[in-house]
């Protein structure tokens, strides 16, 4: 890492309470005021914990990111609200069953591999080119769309303190994946309805919480280099000819690389943009700024 204003990413550890537009916001009044900067996945307000900030030129490297995620989320059983998580106005309660820990185990087998979910109504998600949730501020109910999504693990972690109807789970999960949804729908596989209480996203981007730094108003963002996120990613090294045909959007011969996308880097090992190989052509697909 190193503590600059250049292009780059910073990982922040969000608190509950601001949004995270909110804490790009403040990170973006430390940098110069043109400084353009992205996050690479919401959190709620009601959520903590892992943000990824990209910063300049490399807010367009979000899509090229590891896209896996881990989670500690936090379900209270017996409560339905129409947010599916504790903000929001309760609908319904009911009672827990006794044995509903022993009966969890079994129900979560199948919320793992490739599930369909529907994702909360008050969620961000468009339809006919609006978020969900103004529809359902404006008390118009719009079945979401069930897609497909990704958990690769739950694991059942011990019962939290708070409420003995409450249960904390760790969840490992691809893109996508509303946590929220996952506790409406284990609720109602319960028969007793289920809300999110807490939220904490633990990894993201290749990237740990515990690396993070806190979000304060008088913190100097900590700048992550680019390739440090992208160390999964081949790289291809382009002499000064190849990095001015890239910076042309010109094809590259490269015979010698393998077929799929890599991150192309000057002599010196500078990310000068991604690129994809296809029969022996390296082909431009995103050219950094600052490098032009």
């Amino acid at each position: 890492m190193k503590t600059d204003n250049s292009a780059g990413f910073v990982a922040i550890d969000k608190p509950a309470g601001p949004s995270s537009a909110q804490a790009v916001a403040l990170i973006k009044r430390r940098l110069p005021g043109k400084t353009k900067a992205g996050h690479s996945g919401t959190l709620d307000p009601l959520a903590s914990g892992l943000l990824v900030v990209a910063l300049g030129s490399a807010t367009r490297l979000l899509r090229y990111l590891p896209s896996a995620k881990r989670y500690l989320v936090t379900i209270l059983f017996g409560v339905c609200t129409d947010t599916d998580d504790i903000s929001g106005k309760v609908l319904a309660q009911a009672s827990v069953p006794d044995d509903w820990r022993t009966a969890l185990g079994s129900i979560l087998t199948g919320h793992v591999g490739q599930i369909n979910q529907a994702a909360p109504a008050f969620s961000a998600l468009k339809h006919r080119g609006r978020p969900l949730y103004q529809y359902a501020r404006a008390g118009h109910k719009i079945e979401p769309k069930i897609r497909q999504v990704r958990i690769d693990r739950i694991d059942l972690l011990d019962a939290a303190s708070e409420s003995p109807d409450q249960v904390q789970l760790d969840v490992r999960c691809g893109p996508g994946v509303y946590m929220r949804s996952l506790a409406r729908d284990l609720g109602e596989e319960l028969g007793c309805g289920g809300t999110m209480a807490a939220l904490r996203r633990i990894e993201c981007n290749g990237l740990s919480v515990d690396s993070a730094q806190p979000l304060a108003e008088n913190q100097v963002p900590q700048i992550i280099e680019p390739l440090e996120l992208l160390a999964g990613m081949p790289r291809f090294a382009l002499t000064d000819c190849q990095a001015k045909q890239l910076r042309n959007g010109q094809d590259i011969q490269a015979a010698e690389a393998a077929d799929g996308r890599c991150a192309a880097v000057s002599a010196e090992g500078i990310l000068l943009g991604i690129a994809k190989v296809e029969q022996g052509l390296l082909r431009p697909e995103c050219v950094l700024a600052g490098h032009q």
